[in-house]
C-alpha cells in the first residue's frame, strides 16, 4: 500500500497521452508520498507549460502539500489559487501537525484559502489556463501521506470545470 503514491514515468507518458492538449515536458515530478491524485494534480500543473488558476475544495491538507504547492509558485507554475478546506480544521489545530498546515497556508497564501461555515468533504481541483480547464475529482484529501489507494478521476470537459467552480462558490456563499 505505501507504493500508492509512486507515479512511474511510463504512466505519466500514458496518461498524457490521453489527454485532448499538449502537454509541455516535466522533467521532474516529485511524488515522493504523494497519493496518486496529489501526484497528477502537481503533475499537470507543471505539464500546462504556464501559470495557472488552481480552484481546490477538500476536507484537509498536510505540511508537505501546502509546501509543494508553495514550490510550484516558487517555480512560476502556479499564478492564482482558490482554496476551500473544511471550517473543521481551525478547530482541530489543537493539533500540532494541523497547526501547522493553518501557518504554512497563512504564510504562502494569505487570502486565497478560505474555510467557509459549510460542511466541506469534496475533494477536487480544477486547472485552469487562458485555453484548456482540467478537473481532478478524487476521494483523497489533499496531502501527502494517505497509503490507501484512493479513486480519482481527471476530465478536460469545461462545463465540469464551471460546476465545480459555482458549487464552491455556493460553499462559501453559506
Amino acid at each position: 500500500a505505501r507504493a500508492v503514491g509512486k507515479v512511474s514515468a511510463e504512466s505519466i507518458g500514458r496518461a498524457s497521452s490521453l489527454l485532448p492538449f499538449p502537454l509541455a515536458p516535466v522533467s521532474i515530478v516529485r511524488t515522493s508520498n504523494l497519493t496518486p491524485s496529489a501526484a497528477l494534480l502537481f503533475w499537470l500543473i507543471q505539464a500546462c507549460g504556464e501559470p495557472v488558476h488552481l480552484s481546490m475544495l477538500s476536507f484537509s491538507s498536510s505540511m508537505g502539500f501546502v509546501a509543494r504547492l508553495a514550490e510550484l509558485r516558487a517555480m512560476g507554475c502556479l499564478g492564482s489559487l482558490h482554496w476551500s478546506i473544511d471550517h473543521s480544521l481551525k478547530s482541530r489545530k489543537s493539533s500540532t501537525a494541523e497547526g501547522r498546515v493553518l501557518q504554512m497556508l497563512a504564510e504562502h497564501f494569505p487570502g486565497e484559502v478560505s474555510f467557509p461555515h459549510a460542511r466541506i468533504h469534496g475533494k477536487w481541483a480544477v486547472i485552469r489556463t487562458a485555453t484548456q480547464a482540467i478537473s481532478i475529482l478524487t476521494s483523497a484529501n489533499w496531502q501527502e501521506t494517505n497509503p490507501r489507494e484512493e479513486s480519482y478521476v481527471i476530465t478536460t470537459d469545461p462545463a465540469v470545470a464551471d460546476g465545480l467552480e459555482a458549487a464552491q462558490q455556493s460553499l462559501e456563499a453559506k
